[in-house]
């Protein structure tokens, strides 16, 4: 398994060269299995680099699976962003863990970023399939990988 990074900022991207060394964007994270599959957690501003690589690198899976830690702005931001979303043939599965979540309506809040007074392409017209799918366990077994998450001490749970 390999995990890339294109993302490790808080709350805000960052351009300058004092941050050359570990890049201005906000939380994004891929996960390549042995198999070649790609999963992904958080869509932060780096999903927008991670999309154009994946069209370099000729990716052909029809289905990706986006996990999040959490939705606050610096982990959604980049989703518009994201070139794979604009495919007619992607299904994209944005996935919420977690028993006792504050987060209810998971399609919502993606709705929610891209109403026109946001930004000018409605959640429907962007081209892929997303499903919303918010399970109320702390594990998840997706294609023999184990997916568990932690409760974290963060402002709006995490």
């Amino acid at each position: 398994m390999k995990i890339k990074f294109y993302g490790t900022r808080g709350s805000i991207p960052v351009s300058h060269r004092d941050f050359l060394e570990f890049g201005g964007n906000t939380s994004c994270l891929k996960i390549t299995r042995d198999n070649g599959r790609v999963a992904i957690i958080d869509a932060g501003t780096g999903i927008r680099k991670l999309g154009k690589d994946l069209i370099n690198e000729n990716f052909d899976q029809d289905k990706i699976f986006i996990g999040f830690t959490h939705f606050h702005w610096d982990h959604i931001q980049g989703f518009p962003f994201f070139a794979s979303a604009y495919l007619s043939n992607m299904i994209i599965n944005i996935l919420a863990l977690g028993k006792d979540r504050e987060i209810k309506n998971l399609e919502g809040i993606f709705r929610g970023q891209m109403k026109s007074e946001y930004f000018p392409i409605p959640l429907d017209d962007m081209g892929a399939q997303c499903n919303f799918i918010q399970i109320e366990e702390n594990e998840l077994e997706i294609s023999n990988a184990l997916i568990r998450v932690i409760k974290q001490n963060h402002p709006g749970g995490s």
